[in-house]
């Protein structure tokens, strides 16, 4: 089972998420997930009690 974070309501479902943005010779890493047109910058879902490293 999934830990998460994430809080719904009737009115919206907030994800909690970390990214992080590297920059070298001044470009952008990005990903671009194959069923997708667009373009997003790395990371993904915290869940409770994960910690860092």
């Amino acid at each position: 089972m999934s830990k998460d974070i994430i809080l719904k309501t009737d009115e919206f479902v907030f994800s909690y998420r970390v990214a992080g943005i590297l920059i070298r010779d001044k470009k952008i890493l990005l990903q671009k997930p194959k069923n997708d047109d667009g373009y997003s910058i790395q990371g993904g879902h915290v869940s409770f009690g994960e910690k860092n490293g």
